[in-house]
């Protein structure tokens, strides 16, 4: 059986950059629910800054929000007026931190790049790809992530 798609433009919602929030500013995520649902859930900004895990999330900026996380990532984190402020990435529920959400300015600084299909701008902070973490004052590495710089051999 044959799918047709549609070829008409659709609407898009306009971008914010994270730079414009604040702390406690209200906002409201859509997650997907699996077999085309959405679950939607709103909260407040609890932390901009700096988001290191350890492992392949190391970001300068992201946002950590209130909002639980009600399904799976890649949905919009979005302002009060509808803009686009981040995607949902990371159910930090079990934490206590909630949701975290890459920020749109990631897209918005590299839109044209993207656009044009041509080389992205590679990133400027190192990384090993490894999985690890913290036992008193050690750090255990607990595997290497395929085609990771740890993975070859020298």
């Amino acid at each position: 059986m044959l799918a047709s798609v549609k070829t008409e433009p659709t609407a898009t919602l306009p971008l914010r950059r994270s730079t414009d929030l604040h702390l406690g500013d209200e906002v409201f995520l859509v997650a997907s629910a699996g077999e085309g649902a959405a679950r939607i859930s709103n909260g407040g900004v609890s932390y901009l800054g700096p988001f290191d895990a350890n492992w392949e999330y190391v970001l300068d900026r992201a946002i950590m929000t209130t909002a639980m996380n009600p399904g799976l990532g890649g949905g919009p984190l979005l302002d009060t007026l509808g803009n686009v402020v981040g995607v949902v990435s990371l159910n930090l529920n079990e934490i206590g931190r909630f949701s975290l959400s890459i920020p749109a300015d990631y897209f918005i600084d590299a839109r044209d790049a993207f656009i044009a299909g041509g080389p992205q701008v590679p990133s400027t902070r190192a990384w090993l790809g490894i999985f690890c973490y913290a036992v008193k004052d050690h750090v255990v590495i607990a595997g290497l992530l395929p085609g990771a710089p740890t993975s070859r051999q020298v």
